[in-house]
């Protein structure tokens, strides 16, 4: 591998994780911060259903 290929595979993909680091996963930017219960108008495509099913409500 020449050192030309070697930077452009390494420009490719970041693969580093860390706030404000880019990555190749994609998401909304949200953390975790509590488990609760669901409110009305919550966005159901952030609710965690294995820790809601662990947590037996």
């Amino acid at each position: 591998m020449t050192i030309r290929e070697a930077l452009l595979r390494a420009r490719r993909r970041p693969r580093h994780l860390g706030a404000g680091s880019p990555t190749i996963y994609r998401g909304d930017g949200y953390e975790f911060v509590e488990l609760r219960a669901y409110v009305a108008g919550d966005d159901v495509r952030r609710i965690d259903w294995a820790a809601t099913a662990r947590s037996g409500e």
